[in-house]
């Protein structure tokens, strides 16, 4: 039983290829070799067959005592959290992360360009957002800032979304941000603002996409809804309150 496995590469016989180190002299990560090279061996046939020797119950029992359960409690989330703050990713690592992506990408095909994996993330998403696991504010990014509201603080990602949120409050409308991922077409699209008590939703788009402006007539067909963009942006106030008079709403203000 051969306690080697051979390279491919140099066609020198080594201990192990599958720990990736042998293969770094061909800058190479285990990943490119496995897709240079399908079906090759990594480790020896004598680790192989080590590997499949079952453990004992006694040795399983063993493993287990040494082995410390964690129960991921919010505290433990929290203070786990707080110990990984400010740490930084090498760049090497990034640029590992990266070209790891990119094989199982050029390998496996981009999961977003089948309409059913965004369909199902779609859904799973929005189940999120309905259980209060997500607010819109998991990234953070933007030139927007933090909302106050009665459910918690909010991420808005742009001043022109913060006025709009503030034209909202100062007539008592309720609002959720970014609180619906609907599936128009083969495209995913999240509305900006929902106004519950009045079924309306509100986009703020300074500057329309194309792939927005093939969208938003197909989501206005079954739905009530209002797009403020770089046009009417100046009077925001005055033209939400003529849209939503259209919908046949009276709103007073204080």
């Amino acid at each position: 039983m051969k306690e080697t496995v051979l390279c491919l590469v140099c066609n020198q016989e080594v201990g192990i290829l599958a720990n990736g180190a042998h293969l770094k002299t061909h800058q190479l990560t285990v990943a490119e070799y496995k897709l240079r090279f399908p079906g090759s061996p990594l480790i020896s046939e004598k680790t192989q067959a080590s590997r499949r020797i079952p453990f004992t119950q006694a040795e399983k029992e063993k493993i287990r005592s040494s082995c410390k359960l964690v129960e991921k409690t919010p505290e433990w989330n929290q203070k786990n959290s707080i110990s990984q703050k400010g740490k930084v990713i090498p760049e090497s690592s990034k640029l590992l992360m990266s070209k790891s992506a990119k094989i199982r990408m050029a390998r496996d095909g981009n999961p977003m360009d089948n309409p059913e994996f965004r369909r199902r993330s779609s859904l799973g998403q929005a189940e999120g957002y309905r259980l209060g696991k997500r607010d819109g504010s998991r990234s953070g990014r933007g030139n927007g800032t933090w909302v106050i509201t009665p459910t918690g603080k909010v991420w808005l990602r742009s001043t022109w979304e913060v006025k709009v949120a503030k034209i909202f409050d100062e007539f008592h409308l309720k609002w959720l941000y970014e609180s619906e991922r609907v599936l128009v077409g083969d495209h995913v699209y999240v509305p900006d603002f929902f106004l519950p008590e009045l079924g309306v939703y509100v986009e703020v788009k300074g500057i329309p996409s194309a792939k927005f402006v093939s969208l938003w007539p197909v989501f206005c067909e079954t739905r009530k809804a209002i797009l403020i963009d770089k046009d009417v942006f100046k009077t925001a106030e005055t033209y939400l309150l003529s849209e939503l008079g259209k919908y046949g709403f009276q709103l007073k203000k204080d």
